[in-house]
This record gives structure tokens, sequence and C-alpha cells, in this order.
């Protein structure tokens, strides 16, 4: 990749976020609204590993129990 296209990609995609962000305001979105999205999806993925994590811990728990080797 040569470095005009490294522009003309870098350009791009600092027109499409101008547009993104022309668009939310338009529409009434505050930051504190996207902020509050983004918190939340972090909260929604960090709730998700956690249980993931007890899943995997319990299975290990049960295979160790069935094998009678320790966990």
């Amino acid at each position: 990749m040569d470095l005009n296209n490294v522009w003309a990609a870098l350009a791009d995609w600092a027109s499409r976020l101008k547009d993104d962000l022309v668009s939310d305001a338009d529409t009434g979105r505050r930051l504190d609204d996207v902020d509050r999205d983004i918190t939340l999806r972090n909260n929604n993925v960090t709730e998700f590993t956690k249980v993931r994590n007890r899943q995997t811990v319990l299975a290990a728990e049960r295979l160790a129990a069935q094998t009678g080797v320790a966990a």
C-alpha cells in the first residue's frame, strides 16, 4: 500500500466520522448519550465474561469430580 492510498483511506475515514457526528447531532443524540451507550455495552460484555468464566469453572469442577482428578 503506497502513501497515497494511506492518505486516501484516512481522508475517507475522517469524512465518514464527520458524517456520523453530524448525523448524531442532527438526531439530537448528545455525546453523553453515546458515552452511556458505550458504558452499557462494556458492562454487558463484562457480565457475559463473568458468567462464561463461572460456567467454565463449574464445567472443570464437574469433570474433575467425574474423573477423580483434583481441579
